[in-house]
């Protein structure tokens, strides 16, 4: 799926956006892809994180950034308050979104990963609860239980966990945040909540207008000009 988007400078920033990561293994962004829309600045954007760091990897030989929903909420919140709290959707998903927080590596930053639990639609589980059925209730100003259950955990992640910044898991809770904001807010908690998709974008039209990329050194190219004898921890 492609969206343009103007950046806050001059020009355009087009938007590329993988979806393609759901159904195939691996990364199946190719450099060819890649160069072919390299005709104004543009930033590539991972689904659900996945082959980040491969995207990247291939991407910055184009000067093209790369970024995702969750590396952009982690990076956002942490200029916010001290530690933030996940509020995500089911047991399994939680524990990609652990591993995803130790590779960006915001340990320290995340003071919790809290679930709702309202695990994605499979088969042979037709009869479970719908996110999309509790989307639709909150949409037309009816009690939902998704946006309770998201209450009461973000409510339980300020009070137990020192959360003082809220963000989201998987892209199936994303609809949440302004339900979520609002309710805060009304009980009295002055917490900012994670729109994830403004944060995934505003952070690539930050380094298009900035004009920086990922570290050459972070991800070298297979001839890099000059190269360390040596990499600390």
């Amino acid at each position: 799926m492609k969206a343009l988007c103007p950046p806050m400078g001059t020009g355009r920033l087009r938007i590329v956006k993988n979806s393609a990561t759901r159904q195939q293994p691996g990364c199946r962004l190719s450099a060819r892809r890649v160069k072919a829309v390299n005709t104004t600045p543009l930033y590539y954007w991972v689904e659900e994180n996945q082959a980040f760091f491969e995207a990247k990897e291939i991407a910055r030989k184009f000067n093209i950034p790369v970024t995702s929903c969750g590396f952009s909420q982690m990076h956002v919140a942490s200029l916010l308050g001290n530690k933030f709290s996940v509020i995500d959707l089911a047991e399994s998903h939680n524990m990609f979104y652990y591993n995803l927080v130790v590779q960006h590596g915001f340990t320290q930053k995340c003071a919790s990963i809290r679930s709702i639990n309202y695990p994605l639609p499979r088969p042979g589980h037709l009869h479970d609860p719908s996110l999309r059925d509790e989307q639709a209730k909150a949409m037309r100003g009816e009690q939902s239980e998704t946006v309770d259950r998201a209450v009461e955990q973000s409510v339980a992640a300020i009070e137990e966990d020192g959360a003082e910044v809220i963000i989201f898991g998987c892209s199936g809770t994303f609809w949440l945040q302004p339900f979520l904001q609002k309710r805060l807010n009304e009980i009295g908690w002055e917490i900012p909540v994670m729109d994830a998709y403004a944060c995934t974008i505003t952070l690539a039209k930050l380094m298009v207008d900035l004009g920086v990329n990922a570290s050459g050194l972070t991800f070298p190219g297979d001839r890099p000009k000059k190269w360390r004898k040596k990499k600390t921890f």
